[in-house]
């Protein structure tokens, strides 16, 4: 349609609008257009803050389930240390006691033979 064409059609149909009473239904319309248009843009925004918030708190899981890892890891490896060190503990004991069996063995061996060469040097002194 020309532009001179469309120019009058669209006056025309203006002109009849404010004639039959549709003014107050092309206000409600508009309104309602102009409150859609600003929902819109509302959800846009909130959208775009729960994207943000949703990255966001994606990124705050990898870090923490990254320092998960690697406390678990500090957990094995003190295990794996605590471990070694039990072992240890339990070789230097057994070390000890056989240490302590000998020096009762030996101070009983030599109890006796004291024991024994006492009653040699009283029967001797008879």
């Amino acid at each position: 349609m020309p532009q001179a064409w469309q120019y009058t059609y669209q006056s025309e149909i203006d002109e009849g609008n404010r004639g039959d009473g549709n003014e107050v239904e092309l206000e409600e319309q508009k309104r309602t257009k102009e409150n859609r248009r600003k929902r819109m843009c509302e959800v846009k925004e909130l959208d775009i803050t729960t994207d943000n918030l949703v990255k966001s708190l994606e990124s705050s899981l990898k870090e923490k389930e990254h320092e998960v890892k690697q406390e678990q890891q500090r957990n094995r490896e003190l295990d794996a240390k605590f471990k070694d060190l039990l072992q240890e503990k339990e070789s230097i004991e057994a070390q000890l006691q056989k240490i302590l069996d000998n020096h009762y063995t030996e101070k009983s061996e030599l109890s006796s033979k004291i024991k024994s060469l006492q009653e040699e040097k009283k029967n001797t002194q008879r």
